[in-house]
């Protein structure tokens, strides 16, 4: 059976492949698909009502980042090595077990992390969607903004940029 004619599983385990455009390198990562909270969260995050206008957020990426972080379940064992140049695992069995790989990967290649948030809320499209979004207006992050304030009350505020699931 082809990958096209097989059904969607609901749920679960997904996989990605990411090029790292740095290294040439095929990285394996292993993910699930958001809950309704934290897509929530995320547009919360990066979008604002303000009367009628809809103003979006222009640099999402500490909201992509904490997403991936969130539903990162692990990568093919191969893929990363620590500082000391060690491969590590994200697998709790596997002896080169290494339960900060997340933190890791944050420290030093946000932008990884950041792929799989998009990838995952950015899950589906139609043809008609491409090239159909302009920024029009970034509210930034300032308090001392007078956009800053969020009259939406849909989803409770965290300190995190997504609420834990």
């Amino acid at each position: 059976m082809s990958e096209e004619t097989q059904p969607l599983v609901l749920g679960g385990r997904n996989i990605m492949e990411i090029t790292d455009r740095v290294s040439g390198r095929k990285l394996e990562f292993h993910y699930r698909l958001p809950v309704q909270a934290e897509r929530d969260a995320y547009t919360k995050a990066t979008v604002k009502h303000k009367g009628n206008k809809v103003m979006t957020k222009a640099n999402v990426f500490p909201e992509q980042v904490a997403l991936g972080k969130r539903v990162a379940l692990g990568f093919k064992k191969g893929c990363l090595a620590n500082e000391a140049g060690q491969i590590i695992s994200s697998d709790k069995m596997d002896p080169d077990y290494d339960p900060n790989w997340k933190a890791l990967l944050e420290k030093h290649r946000p932008d990884i992390l950041a792929r799989i948030g998009q990838q995952v809320l950015n899950s589906t499209r139609t043809t008609d969607e491409e090239n159909n979004f302009e920024v029009v207006e970034d509210f930034g992050t300032d308090p001392s903004n007078p956009l800053f304030d969020d009259t939406s009350k849909d989803v409770p505020d965290t300190s995190d940029p997504l609420p834990s699931a």
